[in-house]
């Protein structure tokens, strides 16, 4: 029987993590500290989410209530660190908006077990805004992530009316962090531990200096955002797969989309410049693809730039801090690259720019 280890990042989540909570309890053929394990770590909220994981009905959960935000990369990776260390098969990351359909866990490991080269498995996630058309329709949140050739990720679907467009299995580029199953051989072999320049990432966040009690799977210099798809890119480099499987249900209530960008806390809006350069950094070479590096790595990198310096101002900063994590990041991309078991060349077919404009007319 297959045991999993869930492991829930809280940052002001009181409105949405007893719900999610709740539904873990409804997971069918799991049970609660039979092969079913879940951790939840609090990164420093304040609005009363840290009082309602403390109750006595999860007080039997293993809890971590941090007395500093170490974002969410850093905050999966605590429960990374625990989950080798108790023997667990399969890694869960699960978004305190996420909720799961009871049959959903099993779905995933049912279709992650279909081939040894699937390290991932990613549900079909639907948006839990309240938010369905009139004829009472779900929404797609996303059925897994794409690439397009201008460098950028996007939820596959996302927005769309859930009319079984995506109702079969698929390998997808990658999944959301928001709710994504690893296989513990995946885990073991994406860690990125013991190297020389990691503690360059200090400079920027200092709250991470105590990283023994932590294992290296996602890039903790995004702190949050962006992190899956760094993930995601790398295992592709590394040969591993992510399995779409649309019978795994969630219901997500997402609140950061790129359409929201103007009204978001500036903070978020760096940490996607930073970011989006640190993922280049880390993982494109210029023969993975001639369209991304048209589109990508010169045209849409040039549009950034202009508006970082005519347009959101706030943001400037990011690149300073790019600077502070260059060393890092290009000792992690020669690492990636003495791993690789995939040639880049061989990834192009993610970045293709016929397949992104015929998706775009058939939408």
């Amino acid at each position: 029987m297959s045991k999993v280890f869930i492991h829930i990042v809280c940052w002001n989540n009181a409105d949405t993590i007893e719900e999610v909570l709740k539904s873990l309890t409804a997971l069918e053929g799991f049970k609660l500290f039979d092969n079913l394990m879940v951790s939840l770590l609090d990164n420093c909220s304040t609005d009363g989410t840290r009082e309602i994981i403390q109750k006595s009905d999860y007080s039997s959960l293993q809890v971590e209530l941090l007395s500093q935000n170490i974002g969410f990369a850093a905050g999966v990776n605590r429960g990374v660190r625990k989950f080798l260390d108790l023997g667990f098969d399969f890694f869960l990351t699960l978004n305190p908006d996420a909720k799961l359909a009871p049959s959903a866990l099993a779905e995933m490991i049912r279709g992650i077990m279909l081939n040894p080269n699937f390290g991932f498995a990613t549900p079909k996630m639907l948006l839990d805004n309240g938010e369905r058309k009139a004829d009472s329709k779900e929404l797609i949140d996303s059925a897994g992530i794409v690439m397009t050739p201008f460098l950028r990720h996007f939820d596959r679907g996302q927005y769309q009316v859930d009319n079984g467009q995506y109702n079969e299995p698929a390998v997808v580029f990658g999944g959301t962090g928001a709710c994504l199953l690893i296989k513990r051989e995946c885990v073991l072999d994406l860690i990125c531990d013991n190297l020389k320049f990691e503690n360059d990432k200090l400079k920027v966040y200092p709250q991470l200096s105590d990283d023994d009690c932590r294992a290296q799977l996602f890039d903790e210099a995004f702190f949050a955002y962006r992190e899956d798809a760094e993930l995601a890119w790398r295992a592709n480099l590394f040969g591993w797969q992510t399995i779409y499987l649309p019978k795994a249900v969630v219901y997500h209530k997402r609140r950061v989309t790129p359409e929201k960008r103007a009204s978001l806390d500036p903070f978020i809006n760096k940490l996607g410049v930073k970011n989006r350069f640190l993922l280049q950094l880390n993982l494109f070479y210029l023969s993975t693809s001639l369209s991304a590096n048209i589109f990508g790595l010169f045209l849409r990198n040039m549009i950034v730039f202009l508006a970082l310096f005519f347009k959101e101002q706030t943001s400037l900063p990011a690149l300073y801090e790019v600077t502070l994590l260059l060393r890092r990041a290009l000792e992690r991309r020669a690492y990636y690259w003495r791993r690789k078991k995939r040639n880049a060349s061989e990834l192009s077919k993610w970045f293709s720019f016929k397949d992104y404009v015929e998706k775009l007319v058939a939408k």
